[in-house]
């Protein structure tokens, strides 16, 4: 294992600061990318919820659960509900991908000044 030796201890603090916040912003990264996933299957869940829906009859009798008891609704509330929520899911992912880019470019600018930090040799 090579250990690192810098010309003064202000350098090193820079380094180990900047090293942090890597991870930091990493671990931020990959979190975000995980809400992300999980939106973008509740959003898929709906839109496929919303379609068989769709192909019941206008009369046909629908339940929302609410706990552990079923109320019943009418077919076109349930889908209206259904719909508000894919929606606010497309605009929950769009929000996310925004701060996933400006996350990247945080983690990119952290290397490049860690590798400008690192002692030559």
């Amino acid at each position: 294992m090579t250990t690192l030796t810098f010309s003064n201890a202000q350098q090193q603090k820079a380094f180990l600061d900047l090293q942090d916040r890597l991870i930091e912003a990493t671990q931020q990264y990959q979190q975000l990318s995980a809400a992300i996933s999980i939106n973008e299957r509740e959003k898929q869940k709906g839109i496929l919820t919303i379609e068989e829906l769709g192909t019941l009859p206008t009369n046909a009798r629908s339940y929302q659960t609410l706990g552990r008891t079923f109320i019943e609704q009418p077919l076109s509330s349930l889908k209206e509900e259904l719909s508000r929520r894919v929606k606010l899911c497309e605009k929950e992912i769009e929000k996310q991908k925004n701060r996933l880019q400006a996350l990247e470019k945080k983690i990119k600018e952290y290397d490049s000044s860690l590798q400008k930090l690192l002692p030559q040799k």
